[in-house]
């Protein structure tokens, strides 16, 4: 009976020992902004407030099968800079940022789909809250081994509208940004 129940303590503490998951958070360099275009001009604007986590399997090396755990990115909407303190608040405004200060990506978990050539590409199925708005939406990143840890890139079209926002306009409705944009990644992750 001893022998039986060392063997599976054993077999507990192995198995608990392969499947153990780090969390790390995102490291200084990792930066997210936003692009579009309007009637005018293509733009372009940095969140200067970003911050995140996720969690990676001991021994991760992005092969294909792998999973990625629990991946939190947040964005603070007021560090949004545009050209001036007028783009500002009408990002500010679309955003609803007085109720809804911040831009929310939560999954709890991803898989690496594909590997090539020193780098993978990870699909995370998660929920996206902005404006007050939650959608279901499959963010894909690639990633690769990088000298701390691993880096992840990667960008996602959405549809404002589809949060409920009013794209911004300028110049009593001559200047009108389109309704498309293009969230675009970098997370760097030191192991």
């Amino acid at each position: 009976m001893k022998k039986l129940i060392a063997s599976i303590l054993t077999t507990f503490f192995f198995l608990t020992a392969i499947h153990a998951q780090e969390t790390y958070a995102f490291a200084e360099g990792s930066e997210v902004k936003v692009d579009g275009s309007s009637t005018v001009s293509d733009w372009s604007v940095p969140v200067k407030q970003m911050e995140g986590k996720m969690a990676l399997a001991e021994g991760f090396s992005g092969k294909e099968g792998e999973e990625v755990k629990d991946i939190l990115i947040v964005m603070e909407v007021k560090s949004m800079e545009g050209r001036g303190p007028d783009m500002n608040e009408k990002i500010y405004k679309a955003f609803k940022a007085e109720e809804f200060p911040q831009i929310i990506f939560e999954s709890s978990s991803a898989k690496c789909t594909q590997t090539s050539g020193g780098s993978f590409k990870l699909s995370s199925n998660g929920s996206l809250k902005m404006a007050g708005e939650s959608k279901e939406i499959v963010l894909l990143l690639e990633g690769k081994k990088a000298e701390k840890g691993f880096e992840f890139w990667g960008s996602h079209k959405l549809d404002m509208t589809a949060y409920g926002m009013e794209p911004p306009t300028a110049f009593f409705g001559s200047l009108e940004v389109e309704k498309e944009v293009t969230v675009i990644f970098k997370i760097l992750v030191n192991t």
